[in-house]
């Protein structure tokens, strides 16, 4: 007696299919960015650059200041940034603690994530939160 079997490969339902063409869409997008993506970034009040990573943590998004340029050191201190709504305000608050909130161009790629109905495609940092290869777009308020 013989047994047969036959595998048949379910169609993508149609949640795979949209997050895969976000996926597509992002990344098309993302290569005429040259593989960047503009993302927050912690600087000293000199317009430096600081080894620090965004991080959610228990009581909210922290900055982590990490021991080294490699993203996965060890935290050595944390920097909550000021909530106020005013910019003006929000970057004195931050300047008395030493810090800037500046915007830079980082290496990023897209992923799917989230599962069934919630899967959807995203573009993450590809550095792992910190790289100093990055375009610095402003550093100062």
């Amino acid at each position: 007696m013989t047994i047969t079997s036959s595998v048949r490969t379910a169609p993508a339902n149609r949640h795979h299919q949209n997050a895969l063409e976000q996926k597509a869409r992002l990344e098309a997008e993302l290569a005429e960015q040259d593989g960047r993506t503009t993302v927050s970034a912690l600087f000293d009040t000199d317009g430096n650059l600081v080894a620090a990573k965004l991080v959610n943590t228990r009581h909210g998004v922290s900055w982590a200041i990490l021991a080294s340029d490699d993203p996965t050191s060890e935290a050595v201190d944390w920097f909550n940034p000021s909530r106020a709504r005013d910019l003006t305000t929000r970057n004195a608050n931050n300047a008395k603690n030493g810090y800037y909130i500046g915007r830079v161009a980082a290496p990023a790629k897209v992923i799917l994530d989230g599962e069934g109905p919630g899967l959807y495609a995203a573009v993450v940092r590809a550095d792992g939160g910190f790289s100093r290869d990055v375009t610095v777009l402003n550093a100062r308020p």
